[in-house]
């Protein structure tokens, strides 16, 4: 009933999702994968905005690092990430101790989005 933070009730049309994955040797292998990834990736996202049928929706699972998942969600379901955040956990655990992920600080300050309280910068 209270609906979810995904951002999923403004997707009206079928939706495709993808997940890119590669195996390689090495470090320089793996970089040489992850542009091409990300370029395939850019180019679908234009052809399916070429046909009207883009979504801002990013698997979090799915996502590279150089997407924001969160951000994804729209800006009412990041604040409502935020009042949970400062809620739930006033001093930021998740925020500055808890390596790895996607940050809600981040997403906040590419969006610029103000937190009351605890949601910053990681350490």
């Amino acid at each position: 009933p209270g609906g979810n933070v995904l951002g999923l009730d403004t997707i009206t049309e079928v939706q495709i999702l993808w997940l890119a994955g590669f195996n390689v040797k090495g470090p320089e292998q793996a970089e040489i994968a992850r542009k091409k990834v990300r370029v395939w990736r850019e180019q679908l996202d234009a052809y399916a905005r070429e046909l009207g049928g883009e979504a801002a929706f990013v698997y979090l699972n799915y996502a590279d690092p150089s997407q924001d998942p969160l951000a994804s969600y729209g800006k009412e379901n990041v604040r409502k990430m935020a009042a949970a955040a400062e809620k739930y956990d006033p001093e930021g655990i998740f925020q500055t101790r808890v390596p790895g992920g996607f940050k809600l600080s981040k997403t906040l300050r590419d969006l610029g989005m103000e937190s009351k309280t605890h949601v910053r910068e990681e350490l």
